[in-house]
């Protein structure tokens, strides 16, 4: 839930404190704060909170800080009172039209009778008040007053209300949304260029008089009903050559004012907090021609946590406007449209969309949207004229982003595993070259066709089965995984058109629609907390299993790619509440494992999917780690049956790897139901002969995730069995091996949505043995809230990328009523 605002007298309290502290070293703040607070500990919390939010700021720039990654302060901002009715100046208040970090938007009319005029009213907060802020106003009255265009809204007055709070007077413009206005009016692809290039327009008048807007999007680009474009808010422009500040500001701009942004269509180098520049503004024009060309935008952060986004925005690159202009979703807007209805708001039909905007559109987009700011357009102007070339049908001056660079830049974020990658994509090039040049002849053009198919065929295998598997145990793989997933959707979704009877290709599909998902939101291994999107992808994967079985009823391959996604579709399931549709997947899982194995005794693979799967019968039935349905002597048999599997399979040396693990897994989980069971000395047998396992298993890879956090799970399970025996000091140990190595593993891998929710669950555990009241405790009740309130940043976080999860919605109420046991 929301943090309560602080009231004003308190919040100008806490400011005066934290302004204090920045005139002091840094190891002198804390011992000044404990005395200037006295005993309230709050405040001093309060303040701290707001240091560390200082101290994260890209280049010393607290109240500049990446938006992205720094609300702490405008969440404790007090309410600012409504001024409603009153007069600013000779404006009546009529209502209010927004309201930010930075003050209020209000409309309001002239109301001394001179004549009638409706304008728009910028006010500070009051909470904000301060010389330097008023040197602010100051700036950004001088930008908006250079800045005289026809599609640039006016600046019309300033000053201060009779209380001190700063205002601005500006046009009040009566329009819609630049992207709203284009589809309300079905305007072609011409049109809509040609009102682009009036917004380019605009942005490089501001351009040539040093300021950059910053947070441009169709929200801020208004065309009104006669069709002029009206540019708004340069509440956060920011002036490139600050010596013009001089007469106003003794203190360097970045230091004045809470920069705000729009992640969708912020530069990478705002994001990371970087310097900005020109082409900081023109990345974001192509933000908005790509949405206004294709209907959506490049990327989808909607639920993404800040280190996601950020990932996205500043790694990831997004495709062509062509290639998602066919689809019949809008990823990444408010609204989902067919692509008919997307194509008709374009006064045209799907294919021929796709057509107009392959090739040289295609490319201008790209480049205004490339990574590095040096390699796109380096003014709005430059963006204007190569759209008038294009109209004109006259050469680009845009050419496509090499492949040499894309891969290099990857290169350099993901070095491991990914020269593979680039060998691939080269290799394509080379072969596409090729057979363009030979398309020509149209004797060939057969050939040419199923070269091409198989071309993408391989590439898809490619990345999904080599590349994939290549790095899936890596430290910081989850991004990586992304990217592959993001790449090979298309290419997937293309191959299953064509699919036809071809039994080989329909299991190929399904085996990399399951793999997607696995990424996306399987809770079982590194995923990215998107779980609609996994259980979507594993629908697809038992279709095309579904559809070879009935081709090959025989085939022992279409049954087994049936079975592995049935399993893992009800990993998802039941890691969202869906208890039944787990159950019955699992059922059907391992109903078609049994049949595998008694069909095909030789293939020792089958009996390994048996034994995996029992395990997560057991897991869902009554393991309380799981979703599960409280029936601990249904989970207990599942376990049994499968533990004498996964023993025979490690003497036929089948699998000696994966087996190995899994018999270290089997045993921690007898030992926890025994361990519910009341069966201590049973439970205390299963631990340790699990960590005996786990620590050889560990010895033998070093650098395998899983091993790794298999280990720390012993590590815990021996812990807990210490704490029931009262040799607490023993169970702290313990459990921080755990926990040192649970926290390892997560840094490693920060967008790992199951890393996060372990690395919480040990700070759950570490707080219980240290001070919470309900269990034999070390009598560390500060240590232990300070434990619990890290896990709830944790998980809440979590929750907010994937909403659906009720375990982490379980561990949130979990944590908070440990946090109200200690009184918060």
């Amino acid at each position: 839930m929301p943090q309560p605002a602080m009231k004003p007298d308190r919040w100008q309290q806490c400011k005066a404190l934290f302004e204090q502290s920045l005139g002091l070293e840094p190891d002198s703040r804390h011992a000044f704060l404990l005395e200037a607070c006295a005993n309230d500990a709050p405040l001093l919390r309060e303040v701290e909170a707001l240091l560390a939010s200082h101290d994260i700021a890209t280049a010393q720039e607290f109240l500049e800080s990446p938006a992205i990654s720094d609300t702490r302060l405008a969440s404790l901002l007090p309410p600012e009172p409504s001024r409603l009715g009153q007069k600013i100046g000779p404006y009546q208040i009529v209502k209010e039209l927004g309201r930010g970090g930075m003050g209020t938007v209000y409309l309001a009319e002239r109301a001394d009778e001179q004549f009638h005029q409706r304008v728009a009213i910028k006010l500070v907060r009051s909470s904000f008040e301060s010389d330097t802020l008023r040197r602010r106003f100051l700036i950004e009255r001088e930008i908006l007053a250079s800045l005289e265009h026809p599609n640039i809204a006016r600046l019309i007055d300033g000053g201060i209300t009779g209380d001190g709070q700063s205002y601005l007077v500006m046009e009040y413009v009566e329009g819609t949304a630049i992207t709203q206005y284009c589809d309300a009016h079905q305007l072609p692809i011409d049109e809509r260029l040609r009102l682009f290039q009036k917004v380019c327009d605009a942005v490089h008048h501001a351009h040539q008089r040093m300021v950059v807007h910053r947070d441009l999007k169709p929200g801020n680009i208004l065309v009104t009903d006669d069709g002029q474009v009206k540019l708004l808010d340069f509440g956060i422009a920011k002036l490139l050559d600050e010596t013009q500040l001089q007469p106003f500001v003794e203190v360097p701009l970045t230091r004045t004012g809470l920069y705000v942004l729009t992640p969708e269509y912020a530069a990478p180098e705002q994001v990371r907090g970087e310097d900005i520049s020109m082409a900081t503004d023109v990345y974001s024009l192509g933000i908005i021609l790509y949405e206004l060309l294709s209907g959506r935008r490049p990327y989808q952060l909607h639920g993404l946590t800040p280190g996601q986004a950020e990932q996205r925005i500043c790694e990831l690159e997004p495709p062509r406007p062509s290639t998602v202009a066919a689809h019949s979703a809008a990823v990444g807007t408010s609204r989902e449209l067919s692509a008919d209805a997307l194509s008709e708001c374009r006064s045209t039909r799907p294919d021929r969309l796709r057509r107009r905007l392959t090739g040289d559109l295609d490319t201008i987009v790209m480049m205004a949207l490339r990574k590095d700011a040096l390699r796109r357009y380096q003014s709005a102007r430059l963006f204007a004229q190569d759209i008038q070339r294009h109209l004109d049908g006259l050469p680009v001056m845009a050419r496509p982003d090499t492949a040499g660079y894309r891969l290099s830049r990857y290169v350099g974020r993901h070095r491991v595993g990914v020269s593979a990658v680039a060998i691939i994509f080269v290799l394509l090039l080379a072969g596409i070259v090729t057979t363009t040049w030979q398309a020509r002849r149209a004797e060939r053009q057969r050939q040419i066709a199923e070269r091409r198919f198989d071309d993408l065929r391989g590439l898809s295998q490619s990345l999904l089965f080599e590349i994939h598997d290549a790095i899936v145990n890596l430290p910081g793989a989850t991004a990586a995984r992304a990217l592959i997933v993001q790449r090979s959707v298309d290419y997937l979704d293309r191959l299953s058109q064509d699919a036809g009877s071809e039994s080989s290709l329909l299991l190929e599909l399904s085996t990399a629609y399951r793999k997607i998902g696995d990424v996306q939101g399987n809770p079982t291994n590194a995923n990215l907390g998107e779980t609609q999107a996994a259980l979507r992808s594993y629908e697809k994967s038992i279709a095309m299993a579904e559809a070879a079985l009935a081709l090959r009823p025989v085939q022992p391959a279409a049954r087994n790619a049936l079975a592995l996604t049935l399993e893992k579709r009800s990993d998802v399931q039941a890691a969202t509440g869906q208890y039944a549709e787990a159950g019955a997947s699992m059922e059907a899982a391992v109903a078609a494992y049994r049949l595998l194995t008694q069909e095909h005794a030789a293939e020792t693979r089958f009996a390994l999917q048996y034994a995996i799967g029992l395990i997560k019968q057991g897991d869902y039935a009554g393991n309380p780690n799981f979703p599960n349905r409280q029936d601990t002597v249904a989970a207990l048999n599942a376990y049994l049956q499968a533990q004498p599997v996964l023993d025979s399979l490690h003497r036929d040396d089948a699998s000696p790897e994966r087996v190995a693990r899994l018999r270290g897994l089997i045993r921690e989980r007898t030992g926890t139901m025994y361990e519910m069971m009341g069966k201590q000395q049973a439970a205390f047998e299963s631990f340790s002969a699990s960590l005996a396992l786990r620590e050889a298993y560990a010895a033998a890879h070093p650098n395998h995730n899983d091993a790794l956090r298999d280990l720390a799970i012993g590590y815990e399970k021996m812990a807990d069995l210490s704490v029931k025996a009262g040799r607490l000091t023993q169970a702290l140990g313990r459990y921080r091996q755990a926990h040192d190595a649970f926290t390892n593993l997560w840094r490693s891998d920060s967008l790992n949505a199951s890393a996060s929710i372990t690395v919480a669950i040990s700070h759950l555990h570490l707080g219980d043995l240290l001070g919470y009241p309900a269990q034999a405790n070390l009598g560390d009740a500060r240590g232990a809230r300070q434990h619990y309130r890290t896990a709830r940043s944790i998980l809440r976080t979590v929750h907010a990328v994937d909403s659906s999860s009720v375990r982490t919605e379980f561990l949130i109420g979990l944590v908070e009523g440990r946090l109200a046991a200690l009184g918060g």
